[in-house]
């Protein structure tokens, strides 16, 4: 019996040898947990480079979609050029509004000029060729923003197609589908995308980023074939997508609505603009954040309208 106790008692202890000895399965718990903690450290270097690869590309695709659409835009600059001169009251064609004839109720524009405007020289019949969508030429002077504007059937067509009809997403600047393209209608709207590098409607926001800019020259005008329309910024705010905003009225009492609604929600004020005789008016809209459900819009009332057929025959015949 002594015997086998000391047995039991070498067996004891060799277990205990075995049990507290890290080569056998004891040690080899935290050893486990080592590999696990060596895999982790590999791991999140590497899902940080994939992340970093993957929004690089992002960012070079966008860079190079925003670059081609820059580049076409730019290269039509050659059909729309800004002169030094301005059309003041001594070579003004004859200039009416909606109850304003021969320059009553005008105000100081471009250049310091009672009815002055700005000077666009602008190959329309060559913009015509390019997309015989093209309308008109929008163009804001205190953000130095200036693009064709295309009308198409369907407003979507615009969304992602760019003005000579190149796939893009910066699309192109585009005249309601319901709009008339005399731009006689009550309210006008214009859309265009708000991109990051401030093309198309992207300087839009400048507005309400920048105090008093507005003031430094608040007028929008829009050219066509034989007319430039000269509309005064009162108007400024964000609203969601599907606001009362982007819809129509009917007779005096809507549009005193509108015209009310657009001041309480505006974020800049002026009272240069006489509504008494429901001038038209047109609104810029763009996208307004990453949401997609936020729009800015920017309303203006014509103040003048100038006859420019005369000044374009002129020209032609300087040409011929």
């Amino acid at each position: 019996m002594t015997g086998d106790k000391k047995d039991m008692n070498n067996n004891e202890d060799t277990n205990k040898t075995k049990s507290s000895d890290p080569e056998n399965g004891a040690g080899k718990k935290p050893r486990r947990k080592t590999r696990k903690s060596t895999v982790i450290f590999y791991i999140i270097p590497v899902v940080l480079i994939v992340i970093i690869v993957v929004f690089g590309i992002k960012f070079l695709q966008d860079y190079r979609t925003y670059q081609a659409a820059k580049n076409e835009y730019s290269a039509l600059n050659q059909y729309i050029s800004e002169t030094d001169e301005g059309t003041g009251d001594a070579d003004k064609q004859e200039a009416t509004a909606d109850g304003m004839q021969n320059g009553s109720g005008s105000e100081t524009g471009a250049g310091g000029e009672d009815n002055a405007f700005q000077h666009l020289t602008i190959d329309f019949d060559e913009l015509e060729k390019i997309n015989s969508g093209f309308v008109a030429v929008i163009y804001v002077p205190s953000l130095d923003l200036r693009y064709p504007v295309a009308q198409a059937e369907d407003n979507s067509k615009y969304l992602k197609t760019t003005f000579d009809g190149s796939y893009n997403p910066s699309g192109c600047i585009f005249l309601d589908t319901t709009a008339s393209k005399d731009f006689t209608d009550m309210n006008t709207f214009i859309f265009g995308h708000n991109m990051r590098n401030e093309t198309m409607f992207g300087s839009l926001k400048r507005f309400y980023q920048k105090d008093g800019l507005v003031d430094s020259d608040p007028y929008v005008y829009l050219y066509t074939k034989d007319k430039v329309f000269k509309y005064r910024i009162f108007s400024y705010y964000l609203a969601n997508e599907g606001s009362a905003c982007y819809d129509d009225f009917e007779g005096d009492d809507g549009y005193d609505d509108y015209v009310k609604a657009a001041q309480k929600n505006s974020m800049y004020d002026t009272d240069d603009v006489d509504f008494t005789d429901r001038p038209r008016l047109l609104t810029l809209s763009t996208c307004s954040g990453t949401t997609h459900t936020v729009r800015f819009l920017v309303h203006s009332a014509l103040v003048e309208e100038y006859d420019q057929k005369a000044e374009n025959d002129s020209d032609q015949e300087s040409d011929g």
